[in-house]
């Protein structure tokens, strides 16, 4: 992207009273003569952002995510205790351990990482740059995803009773 003078200026006309700090290392920009940091040597422009954005379909993903992951913990953190105390170990039955253990951490890893990738900034700015119909797609991914896992596993244990 190219910068040109006018940006600069207006830059500089912006921070010449102001105490901001520098979003890249929080360094005081107030009277800053160039459109780089001089702390991080991070290049800066100025920038118009939304008071409110529109975030529902983000927080709807990560809260079905995070609700996920976090059932498939404590699922699996109750079946390792009870297998510890009461069974006298961990399964060792490949189908066993594959429907006790397997499966849980596999919905813990896939929907633990994937909510902290919409989380992180980076993640968020992807997400708010995809167009409505694929912004769709990845908050049906969210909801999904952690059914999917608890729905395989439901399988899993009925068919072995």
């Amino acid at each position: 992207m190219e910068r040109n003078d006018n940006d600069a200026d207006g830059l500089r006309q912006h921070l010449a009273d102001r105490d901001l700090p520098c979003p890249g290392c929080g360094y005081n920009l107030r009277g800053l003569p160039d459109p780089v940091c001089p702390e991080c040597r991070q290049e800066l422009q100025l920038t118009v952002g939304l008071v409110e954005p529109r975030l529902g379909a983000l927080i709807a993903g990560v809260g079905s995510l995070c609700a996920g992951a976090g059932a498939a913990g404590a699922l699996l953190v109750t079946i390792l205790i009870i297998s510890g105390f009461f069974r006298g170990g961990i399964p060792t039955r490949t189908h066993e351990q594959i429907l006790l253990i397997w499966l849980p951490l596999a919905c813990l890893v896939s929907c633990g990482l994937f909510a902290v990738r919409l989380c992180r900034r980076s993640g968020r700015v992807w997400f708010r740059k995809l167009p409505d119909d694929q912004r769709r797609g990845v908050l049906i991914a969210a909801i999904t995803l952690p059914v999917g896992w608890f729905g395989a596993f439901l399988v899993m244990l009925m068919s072995r009773f």
